[in-house]
């Protein structure tokens, strides 16, 4: 919302239980350029960005080690442009 971003995850069943989490952000698909955010014990995270697109991920951590990295998402904060015009505008004549 605007620019107030919240982003959840859920926990993978399979394997050791996580002590950790690290919520990266990127500028580009693929990249944790930005931030690497260290979270502990929680599965939500909520901040305020500067207006931007931005991908994240996360990676869970215990004592056993890193997991590979979640799905990505991308999430965009704040307006970056006005809305384009709108199209295809018409109208319906009623008698002469």
């Amino acid at each position: 919302f605007g620019n107030t971003v919240s982003v959840a995850w859920t926990p993978n069943p399979a394997g050791g239980v996580p002590s950790s989490y690290t919520l990266y952000a990127g500028s580009a698909p693929g990249a944790n350029n930005l931030a690497a955010i260290p979270i502990r014990g929680a599965t939500t995270y909520t901040a305020t960005a500067p207006t931007g697109l931005y991908y994240l991920s996360v990676v869970a951590r215990n004592g056993d080690g890193l997991s590979p990295p979640s799905n990505e998402v991308a999430v965009q904060a704040g307006c970056v442009a006005p809305p384009p015009a709108p199209a295809s505008i018409g109208y319906t004549r009623a008698g002469s």
